[in-house]
């Protein structure tokens, strides 16, 4: 039985010991599989667009000191002292 790991029948084929494992590949559906290849590769398309420590560089680079961030639900700030003379 396919089934994409958070539907309710999964879940439901789970508790019922129809399925051992959610997380197994031959417990999800065709279609699953296809979306998850899918995503891999478009994850590593994105990585190779990436420039590692780029925000660091850029700002090390100005003077900037003291970088922090936090995350919250709803957004991620960044904080960096720049001397004025780079502001």
């Amino acid at each position: 039985m396919g089934c994409a790991r958070r539907t309710g029948r999964c879940r439901a084929a789970y508790r019922h010991g129809e399925i051992d494992d959610l997380l197994k590949p031959e417990n999800k559906t065709a279609r699953y599989g296809e979306l998850d290849k899918r995503v891999h590769q478009a994850h590593w398309r994105a990585a190779r667009l990436l420039v590692k420590n780029e925000f660091d560089r850029i700002y090390s680079g100005a003077g900037g000191s003291g970088m922090n961030a936090f995350t919250s639900e709803d957004m991620t700030a960044y904080f960096v002292t720049v001397p004025a003379k780079q502001a």
